[in-house]
Order: structure tokens, then C-alpha cells, then sequence
């Protein structure tokens, strides 16, 4: 078996276990670290290998494996509040990867100009995400737009600026390593 195989069943089983350290909201879309994870998967394997962990990812909770912040099957990648953002990972995780490999040029991965690199990734990739979640809740809940803001991301902004800050240092010290065996 290929390493690269490896690390896609790696990073779809990091984005899997993800699922289980999360604070649940009321209205249905709970806080976890899976985006954190997904972006991570785009960062460090590339658009390619990062978005088919993440489609194996969806793959294992789309048979009923707990996945989906603790829960599993079809119905929830296609009819909960959440599906929005389950199918956002796929596009988040490719530009992440995408954004990193175009604009890293640099050979130090802890140098401040990859750190704003990677930030920018980062940053991009997560607004990604929104823009699919905000767009899959409100066509199940039949929220306006204001309303499915309102839940779907101001609650979220201030773990998401400590995630996108979290996942750059972390792609800034995996990189190197992750690159050798891709």
C-alpha cells in the first residue's frame, strides 16, 4: 500500500474522531474540530489527497458509521441542519490544499511569509465552509439568510479564529515531514 493511501485513511479517521470533541448548540449545529481537521487534511496532503480523506470521511458516515459529530447514515449528510457544512468539507479541504501548494513557494515552513500564506489558506478555505453550511441550513430549516448568519456563523467566529490560527502552526511544523512521503 502506497503511504499516500495511508495518510488519507489517516486523515479521514483523524476527521472522523473529530466528530467526538465537540460542545453541542441548541439549534442543531454543534461546535467541533472536524473544519479545523478538514482544512488541516487540504494543507498538508494537497487538494488532491486532502479532499478524497475527506470523501472517505463522508463515505463512512454516509453507511452509519457515528461520524457526523456522533451521528451516522444517509439521512444526515443529506436532510439535517449540518449538511450544508458536510458537503462544504469536500470544497474546504480542496482549497486549502489548493491555496497552499499555489502560493508556498518558500523552502522554510516556519518563516512569517508561509505563515501568512497558510493564514490566508486557511482563512479562504473556512469561508468556504460557511458559505456551504449557511446555504445547507437554510434549505432545510427554511431560514432567511440573516437568521442562518446568525446561527451559523457568528456563534462560531471566535473558535474559528483560534482553529485557523491553530491549524497554521501545526501545517507550519507537519509540513515538512508530510511533504517527504507525498
Amino acid at each position: 500500500m502506497k503511504i499516500q493511501n495511508i495518510l488519507v485513511c489517516l486523515f479521514a479517521a483523524l476527521i472522523a474522531s473529530g466528530s467526538f470533541i465537540q460542545i453541542p448548540l441548541f439549534f442543531g449545529v454543534p461546535i467541533s474540530v472536524q473544519d479545523m481537521l478538514v482544512i488541516l487534511s487540504g494543507m498538508l496532503l494537497g487538494p488532491f489527497y486532502g479532499t478524497l480523506s475527506v470523501l472517505l470521511f463522508l463515505f463512512m458516515g454516509s453507511l452509519g458509521l457515528p461520524v457526523f459529530t456522533g451521528k451516522g447514515g444517509i439521512g444526515i449528510l443529506l436532510f439535517s441542519p449540518t449538511c450544508g457544512f458536510l458537503f462544504g468539507y469536500i470544497f474546504a479541504s480542496f482549497f486549502a490544499g489548493l491555496l497552499s501548494k499555489q502560493f508556498i513557494k518558500y523552502k522554510n515552513y516556519m518563516s512569517w511569509q508561509t505563515f501568512v500564506q497558510y493564514l490566508f489558506a486557511s482563512i479562504i478555505s473556512t469561508i468556504v465552509l460557511f458559505i456551504f453550511g449557511i446555504l445547507g441550513f437554510m434549505k432545510i430549516t427554511e431560514s432567511s439568510f440573516s437568521k442562518s448568519f446568525a446561527i451559523c456563523v457568528f456563534p462560531f467566529i471566535p473558535g474559528n479564529i483560534f482553529k485557523i490560527i491553530l491549524s497554521v502552526f501545526i501545517t507550519q511544523k507537519l509540513k515538512p515531514i508530510v511533504r517527504n512521503y507525498l
